[in-house]
């Protein structure tokens, strides 16, 4: 597709590459070309008269919003867009652990494991022994 691109969008690579075809090839092309130009341009047209509606909606919401005191967070219930209402907390610790160094580690469960409690569990020790109380 891009090696088409470079041909039809270059005249002289364009030139060379039609040079076989006789005027009556020529001209059916030409044809097919006004074609997909002219729906284009009323994909284009089309495109425009839906925005400008699309705007005209927005402007008469904005126009009764005003006239009855609305805000958009009344209307959306003061939730962001995708229907959070913001970051979540952060899990409290579940488990805890004093390493050999003195260092105090602590896992909410959710993740992965830190690597002193699988040295534990494969000592032989249950998570249960590394709950915070």
């Amino acid at each position: 597709m891009q090696e088409f691109v470079k041909i039809i969008t270059h005249a002289r690579r364009l030139k060379s590459a039609v040079k076989s075809l006789d005027i009556e090839q020529l001209e059916e092309i030409k044809e097919k070309l006004e074609l997909i130009i002219a729906d284009r341009y009323e994909e284009i047209e089309e495109q425009k008269r839906e925005n400008e509606e699309k705007l005209a909606d927005i402007e008469a919401i904005k126009e009764i919003m005003a006239r009855a005191e609305i805000s958009v967070d009344e209307i959306s219930g003061g939730v962001s867009g995708n229907g959070r209402k913001g970051k979540r907390a952060p899990r409290p610790p579940k488990y805890e652990i004093y390493t050999d160094a003195g260092k105090h580690i602590t896992w909410t469960g959710q993740g992965r494991k830190p690597n002193v409690f699988i040295e534990q569990l494969d000592m032989g020790k249950s998570m249960d022994d590394f709950l915070i109380k």
